[in-house]
């Protein structure tokens, strides 16, 4: 019996002293799976010399398709951003001064050098990257560049259609790294540097405002004490050309207005009755040849507006022959000019409102971060190359 007690106790003793010395040799595997994951950590930003500045070059190649239902536009651009980052020189051979890699090189070349993850921050939709390349210097200068299409929101208002003007905005930020690691460089550009090198059948192009500035998100406070971003913001401010609409729309509308108007020097009154009832119905079918000419929006146009105020007058001049008609005594021609007059100069005040009402500043619908420390940054061309986004 003191035999089997005896076996039992050496089992339990020896169970346990294999459990302690598991314990006792966690750590060390649990250390050296972490040293072995750390292989594949990306390198992290410098921690000297803090911030870092990151000079941006934005090359703009086209804006097309500006929309006005989702206050969208899509850019065909390239990126360029350049910094000083002395590990990364490390890594060119001696007998180089500089290495070129280019698109999956780039990612692949991501764990050895630090590259500042950029984003616009008003995009709607994927950025389609379709090159990237990467350029590192002996001497640690490092030059980033990628060419990308992207369909971007900036608010809009289109009161005034077809004689509006546009705000579109181009807003970049770092994503994960905050003032006090990296800020932009005042001296970031804007290529072509000419306010009329973007050619768009509908647009042309007025002025041009590039800023750099810190963009504050007060949300970030309870997890961070980090809240304040740097932000580049280029805009471009751009004219509807209105020569269709002119041509098409106002043009055919003024023929029937004109024609409506004329219809009080008709001496029968039957005869004008049939006129603008004929009138009426059709400015009820030009209202639905133009449709698609008119963007569809929760908030009234100008030329939508003006649509309206034509088939109102209209009716009122149908509901005056009718008057006319039932009281049996048709107005003398001397009536017949005044009341035209008077249907000419409600129909001005009425458009003169509509286009005071389409003219009034309204506050955007701002849901972004504040911006704050705001500077210009530059508008003169530099030294670069023709089609490159970097200085030489």
């Amino acid at each position: 019996m003191n035999k089997i007690i005896i076996f039992l106790l050496l089992g339990f003793f020896t169970q346990f002293c294999a459990a302690a010395t598991q314990q006792q040799a966690l750590p060390d595997n649990v250390i050296a799976l972490a040293d072995a994951q750390t292989i594949d950590i990306p390198v992290q930003e410098p921690v000297k010399d803090l911030p870092i500045e990151v000079r941006l070059a934005l090359n703009i190649n086209k804006i097309y398709d500006i929309r006005p239902v989702d206050e969208s536009f899509n850019v065909d651009a390239y990126l360029g951003a350049n910094w000083l980052d002395p590990r990364a020189g490390k890594l060119v051979p001696e007998n180089k001064t500089y290495i070129t890699l280019e698109d999956s090189h780039v990612d692949e070349w991501h764990e050895h050098v630090w590259i500042p993850s950029l984003e616009i921050i008003n995009i709607l939709g994927p950025k389609d990257i379709s090159n990237k390349r990467l350029i590192i210097y002996k001497d640690g200068r490092v030059f980033y560049n990628e060419r990308f299409n992207a369909t971007l929101q900036s608010s809009m208002n289109f009161r005034k259609f077809p004689f509006d003007t546009q705000k579109l905005q181009i807003m970049i930020e770092p994503f994960s790294y905050s003032a006090s690691k990296m800020v932009f460089s005042p001296e970031s550009r804007i290529y072509p540097t000419e306010h009329n090198a973007w050619p768009m059948l509908e647009w042309r192009a007025l002025e041009r405002a590039c800023q750099i500035g810190e963009a504050e998100y007060e949300y970030l406070a309870d997890s961070t004490a980090e809240k304040k971003f740097t932000q580049f913001a280029f805009s471009l401010t751009v004219e509807r050309i209105p020569g269709y609409f002119l041509l098409q729309i106002f043009l055919p509308l003024a023929v029937i207005m004109l024609c409506a108007w004329s219809i009080f020097f008709v001496k029968d009154g039957a005869t004008q009755l049939s006129l603008i009832s004929t009138l009426m119905l059709t400015v009820y079918a030009f209202n639905f040849f133009i449709t698609d000419s008119i963007p569809k929006l929760p908030y009234g146009t100008f030329l939508g507006k003006i649509i309206i105020i034509s088939f109102i007058s209209i009716f009122l001049q149908l509901i005056a022959h009718l008057v006319e008609l039932r009281s049996e005594r048709e107005f003398t021609a001397k009536q017949n000019f005044w009341i035209a007059l008077f249907f000419v100069i409600g129909f001005g005040v009425a458009n003169w409102v509509n286009w005071q009402h389409a003219s009034m500043d309204r506050p955007t619908n701002t849901t972004g971060p504040t911006t704050l420390n705001v500077k210009a940054c530059s508008l003169e061309p530099s030294k670069a190359e023709q089609g490159s986004v970097l200085d030489e």
